[in-house]
């Protein structure tokens, strides 16, 4: 069942990786048959330069390869616990090189982030899970504990470390759409309750390339940049130099 928030075909949103995890279905609404999404560019230059830098922060500094692998590892959890197309996985982790992987990872297994800012009151991430009727949340036990227990399923990537790592490195297969999710943004709201706007697989890879950014061609590294989740793809392009995720 599709969750209660208003669809947008707009680009609004934020960029993240890229593989063939995530297979292209037959083509719809225009969608081409050689589409490739986030998944499927990021792991294309994992195979090419896989000793590259593919993310950078300020204390950590990932490969593409190791972006890859460990992206592949939660995605073949986030598969056996149920995530697939049209699945809205919670994603609540603070500005850290892990929230990148865990995003790519989501969309690896065929499901649709929903980012939440950690330091927002607790009552507020509460009334996001279950307006989105999400059944996963990937966070970490600080966060957890504060946003306290319901009907979600529980990722803490301290806890599950050694098992997710006992997954395979390969990209798991997931047939998607362009017309799939990819993630959801919740804004403010008019009514002063937060409202999620969704975004597909075709929306978010078709306004880096209408604006000419070559992000998933090139073997520069994703930059973490001091900004926040963004609602409209124009603020991280208008304030940050490409490639770059905002967080």
């Amino acid at each position: 069942m599709k969750p209660p928030v208003s669809k947008s075909v707009s680009s609004e949103g934020l960029p993240v990786g890229a593989e063939q995890s995530v297979v292209p279905a037959e083509p719809t609404n225009g969608s081409s048959p050689h589409q490739r999404f986030i998944p499927e560019l990021i792991s294309r230059r994992a195979e090419v330069a896989p000793n590259s830098p593919a993310l950078v922060s300020a204390t950590q500094a990932l490969t593409y390869h190791e972006l890859e692998v460990r992206a592949n590892q939660l995605a073949h959890h986030l598969r056996f616990l149920g995530v697939g197309p049209e699945t809205l996985v919670g994603l609540c982790l603070g500005r850290v090189p892990s929230m990148v992987v865990a995003a790519l990872a989501i969309l690896k297994a065929g499901g649709a982030y929903v980012p939440l800012e950690p330091d927002y009151p607790a009552e507020r991430m509460r009334f996001m899970l279950e307006d989105a009727r999400i059944p996963v949340l990937i966070t970490r036990r600080e966060i957890s504990e504060r946003i306290g227990s319901g009907r979600w399923k529980t990722v803490d990537l301290d806890r599950d470390a050694a098992q997710i790592a006992r997954y395979p490195e390969t990209t798991p297969v997931v047939a998607v759409s362009g017309q799939n999710l990819a993630y959801v943004i919740y804004t403010s709201g008019s009514t002063g309750h937060p409202k999620g706007v969704q975004i597909t697989h075709q929306s978010s890879v078709s306004l880096p390339r209408a604006c000419g950014i070559g992000w998933y061609r090139t073997g520069s590294p994703l930059v973490l940049c001091p900004l926040r989740w963004q609602r409209r793809s124009s603020r991280w392009i208008g304030r940050a130099k490409p490639p770059c995720v905002s967080y």
